[in-house]
């Protein structure tokens, strides 16, 4: 029986970090595994040892990154009550790791691509038990009436990123924004049932937010924390 190998997680997620560098440097798409190969100094068959395809590398790179910030984000939360952690993600008070620093800049200077897709996709599917956490915890100290605390954090997550987000909306004139925005903090409410104080609050830091994004987005391809 072959003895496990201890180094090959390890080594994956090396390959990974240097193949990242090269999306970064290059464009997800115009960066081959030939190239990856021959930064990382193995054969086409070191390469397929670890990973399948270069798609198969962007997901081990962008799920590092993201699991790495979502530790940070629990650690850096947990002696917060529910009101301060809603708060704290809206902000985006979290100071992310350096992977997840540059799988930002790829997705903001690949807006188009597979990759900027995948990475959004992957976010949102690590803040989701994130949220869903906070809620169960509101729910407990009477800050959130919520009777299905998972959906509703899916949900939840899922608009608050389109709002903020590149690519899930159509384009809007500065009054779509605004009933867009209007049409949310309605659900929300709805959705939380939070204290007016809270709500205000909530409301008043995703606004900003927006304004600050699209207005970054009029000169350059800014992007949300959120």
């Amino acid at each position: 029986m072959p003895r496990p190998n201890k180094n090959f997680e390890p080594k994956k997620e090396a390959l990974a970090k240097l193949a990242f560098d090269l999306f970064i440097e290059q464009g997800y798409e115009n960066t081959t595994i030939t190239q990856i190969m021959e930064a990382a100094g193995i054969t086409k068959a070191g390469m397929y040892h670890y990973f399948s395809s270069k798609e198969d590398i962007l997901d081990a790179a962008i799920n590092y990154g993201a699991s790495r910030d979502a530790e940070k984000m629990r650690e850096d939360m947990s002696s917060l009550r529910a009101e301060e952690k809603m708060i704290f993600l809206i902000k985006g008070n979290n100071v992310q790791n350096e992977f997840l620093q540059k799988l930002t800049q790829l997705k903001r200077h690949n807006q188009n691509s597979y990759a900027a897709y995948r990475i959004r996709e992957r976010l949102v599917h690590v803040y989701i038990p994130i949220m869903e956490e906070l809620l169960r915890e509101g729910i407990e100290q009477g800050v959130y009436n919520i009777q299905y605390p998972r959906q509703t954090a899916e949900i939840f997550t899922l608009c608050s990123r389109a709002l903020v987000e590149s690519n899930f909306l159509p384009v809007a004139s500065a009054e779509d924004i605004q009933l867009r925005l209007k049409t949310f903090f309605l659900m929300m409410k709805q959705w939380l049932n939070p204290s007016p104080r809270h709500a205000e609050e909530i409301m008043d830091l995703i606004e900003k937010i927006v304004i600050r994004i699209h207005t970054t987005e009029a000169n350059d391809d800014g992007d949300g924390q959120l």
